[in-house]
């Protein structure tokens, strides 16, 4: 490690319990907003554990008629910045991909679950308002998911 970057750490270590507190607070916003929403599911941090709370993590229903790709893409158009995540699976990049070309073979739940994890903008740099509109337009996507799709899907 440089120098330079060993000092940035040391002075950005002064100002981590306030980011994580921040980020804690926006991930609790996430957490009361979509825990009652058909077709998402949000990755819970173990409160036995100390976390950063730096992600914002969810899962879609394989059965709700928007995949995740469809998801993200919407989001993305509403200058949400949601991206897959975990995608593509280890697996499936470089050297393993290479060296163990049959692996996906033996790792199914792995290739299912990468097809429908994505993450949203978290942290301590959004404010809970924005978290608030995130979580207002992911409600109304999957209230209108079967609209939503067909529409989309024709496109």
């Amino acid at each position: 490690m440089s120098e330079i970057a060993a000092a940035l750490g040391l002075v950005n270590l002064d100002a981590f319990e306030h980011h994580m507190k921040r980020a804690k607070q926006n991930y609790e916003i996430y957490r009361v907003n979509l825990e009652n929403v058909d077709g998402v599911a949000l990755e819970l941090f173990d409160e036995s554990e100390r976390n950063n709370y730096q992600y914002a993590v969810l899962q879609i229903d394989p059965e709700i008629a928007l995949s995740r790709d469809e998801l993200v893409e919407i989001l993305c158009a509403e200058n949400v910045l949601a991206r897959r995540y975990f995608y593509p699976g280890c697996h499936l990049m470089e050297p393993y991909r290479s060296r163990m070309p049959t692996a996906g073979n033996s790792l199914p739940r792995t290739s299912e679950l990468t097809s429908r994890v994505l993450v949203l903008p978290a942290g301590s740099s959004i404010t809970g308002e924005q978290i608030n509109r995130v979580c207002s337009l992911i409600k109304f996507i999957f209230r209108k998911a079967n609209i939503i799709s067909e529409k989309y899907r024709k496109m």
